[in-house]
């Protein structure tokens, strides 16, 4: 098993996410834990159909950028209550599609904090070969928002899109 804390631009966040992974025989396995000490930003408003949750991530939100081999991959995001977006990036903040359907398996609940497991079967992750790459992030909070990444991009702002600093999480048996 994986862990690594996320880390934030300022470093002033109440916020303290960390998250850790597992690539088991037919699945990748992801837990998030984020704690504040001031609740948080998230808006019952969305639904919990993934391809319908346009502009979750202004609300708090983790995040999971994932790809196998090529330029393609998956976005997806878990909000505290429960609610996720799914998008394949074929060109980041150019071109990307909905999958039609989502076999992969969210829960997240809080009590003393937030936890969000995400479990991707290995064949859903775009891409061949037995590598596996990606990123984990989380945006949170209101005013100001804080973004965390394993792997910060060097640019002050922040911008999850790029591929090229993904991590790589493991290998397929």
């Amino acid at each position: 098993m994986n862990i690594l804390s996320a880390h934030s631009a300022n470093n002033t966040s109440l916020y303290g996410p960390e998250v850790s992974w597992q690539v088991t025989e037919k699945t990748i396995d992801f837990e998030f834990s984020v704690r504040s000490s001031c609740g948080f930003h998230s808006c019952d408003s969305f639904g919990f159909d993934y391809s319908k949750n346009w502009g979750l991530w202004d609300f708090d939100v983790v995040e999971i950028f994932i790809k196998r081999s090529g330029e393609h991959y998956l976005e997806l995001q878990c909000s505290p209550l429960g609610q996720t977006v799914a998008l394949l990036i074929e060109k980041p903040r150019e071109k990307h599609v909905i999958p039609k359907t989502l076999p992969v398996n969210f829960t997240s609940n809080i009590d003393t904090e937030w936890k969000t497991k995400i479990s991707i079967p290995l064949d859903f992750i775009p891409g061949d070969g037995a590598s596996i790459f990606g990123g984990c992030f989380a945006c949170l909070g209101e005013n100001p928002r804080e973004y965390y990444s394993l792997n910060p991009n060097p640019e002050k702002s922040a911008d999850f899109h790029r591929p090229e600093l993904f991590l790589k999480f493991g290998e397929i048996k």
